[in-house]
């Protein structure tokens, strides 16, 4: 099994926005024991890279809690987690969200 991930994560604080960007790439691999061939049972690898910007509104109005809206986009490759699929192609997605802080 392999498993690395790299992060770079800013908060600029006159403007109260921050970005992330997190690079994944993982693989695993299953030996079955005594196969004399060798051979790999099972093989798992993904890659993904992503941007994360996060901007506190409440920088631009005074509002009574902590309102946030967040943009991710992200390009994946491989295997897939929360579908089960894996795929030689490029995945492309993008999220978007608001977030209400009490």
């Amino acid at each position: 099994m392999r498993y690395l991930v790299t992060s770079l994560d800013t908060k600029f604080l006159g403007s109260q926005t921050g970005s992330s960007s997190p690079s994944t790439v993982s693989s695993r691999g299953l030996d079955p024991a005594g196969d004399p061939t060798g051979r790999t049972a099972s093989q798992v690898s993904l890659q993904r890279l992503q941007v994360m910007v996060n901007q506190n509104l409440n920088f631009l109005m005074n509002l009574a809690s902590d309102w946030a809206v967040q943009l991710n986009m992200e390009l994946s490759r491989g295997f897939d987690p929360s579908t089960g699929l894996a795929s030689d192609g490029t995945r492309r997605r993008i999220l978007g969200g608001i977030a209400v802080k009490f």
